[in-house]
C-alpha cells in the first residue's frame, strides 16, 4: 500500500532507448500551476534556473516533445499569462491537484493527456517518450519512484475523468486515489533507471532546500 494505493507491481525489463514505439494519438499536456508554494514561500514556478524559470524549463521539454496543446492548469495570474500559453482555471475550487487533473481531463482536446506538476524542471524527454509508448491497453501509465507513485507526472486517457469526478463527489481529494478505479500501467524505478539512473525527472521543488538542490544540479549540467 503506497498513499492509499494498492501496488502490485511486477518484475519488468527496463525500458531501452531503441525501442519501436507504438503509434500513438495526439498527446496534449497540462501543467498544474494552481498551488500557492506555501512551503516555498514564494512562487516556486517563477523561481530562476540558470537563464530560464522553473517553469519555463518545464515547457521547453514539452514543446521537444511535440505535445500539443500545452496548456496551464490554474487561475490566471500576471506572470503564467506572460508564457503565452493557454490557461484553464480549475472547474472546482479548493480541490487540489486532483482538480487539476479533473480540469485537465474534462477539457482536453485529445483523448491522451500528459499532467504534470509545474515544478519538475529537470523531466527528461525519453522518459516522458518511453511512458506515452505504455498507454496502449491502459487508462493510465503512471511512474514509481521510491516506493511512491507520481500522479501528478503521468500520461491519462480522458476515460479516467468518470472515476476522477467521482472521487471528488465523495470529498476524496488525494491524487492517487482515483488510480484505484481505472486501468494503471505502473511503471516501477527498475524499468526507469536506464533512462533517469538519478530519478531526476522526479525531482520537484518544495522548500527552500529543494530549490537550493535544484541550483546545484542545474550548475552541475551546465558544467
Amino acid at each position: 500500500m503506497t498513499n492509499g494505493v494498492s501496488l502490485i507491481i511486477p518484475f519488468r525489463e527496463p525500458l531501452l532507448s531503441g525501442q519501436q514505439l507504438p503509434s500513438l494519438p495526439p498527446i496534449e499536456a497540462a501543467i498544474l500551476a494552481g498551488g500557492r508554494s506555501r512551503r516555498m514561500g514564494s512562487d516556486k514556478a517563477l523561481l530562476n534556473l540558470g537563464s530560464k524559470t522553473v517553469i519555463e524549463k518545464l515547457i521547453q521539454t514539452l514543446r521537444a516533445a511535440n505535445y500539443d496543446p500545452i496548456r496551464i492548469i490554474g487561475p490566471p495570474r500576471p506572470q503564467t499569462e506572460k508564457l503565452g500559453l493557454p490557461i484553464q482555471p480549475d472547474l472546482l475550487s479548493d480541490s487540489g491537484p486532483l482538480g487539476g487533473i479533473h480540469a485537465a481531463l474534462a477539457t482536453a482536446t485529445n483523448e491522451l493527456v500528459l499532467v504534470t506538476a509545474c515544478d519538475f524542471p529537470f523531466l527528461e524527454r525519453a522518459l516522458l517518450t518511453r511512458l506515452a509508448s505504455l498507454l496502449p491497453g491502459h487508462d493510465a501509465v503512471v511512474p514509481v519512484w521510491e516506493d511512491r507513485p507520481v500522479p501528478v507526472c503521468a500520461f491519462y486517457s480522458v476515460r479516467c475523468l468518470g472515476a476522477v469526478e467521482a472521487r471528488l463527489k465523495r470529498g476524496s481529494l488525494k491524487a492517487a486515489d482515483f488510480l484505484n478505479d481505472v486501468s494503471v500501467r505502473w511503471v516501477n524505478e527498475g524499468e526507469l533507471e536506464s533512462l533517469d539512473p538519478r530519478g531526476l525527472s522526479f525531482f520537484n521543488l518544495n522548500t527552500p532546500e529543494d530549490y537550493r538542490r535544484a541550483l546545484e544540479i542545474e550548475a552541475d549540467k551546465e558544467n
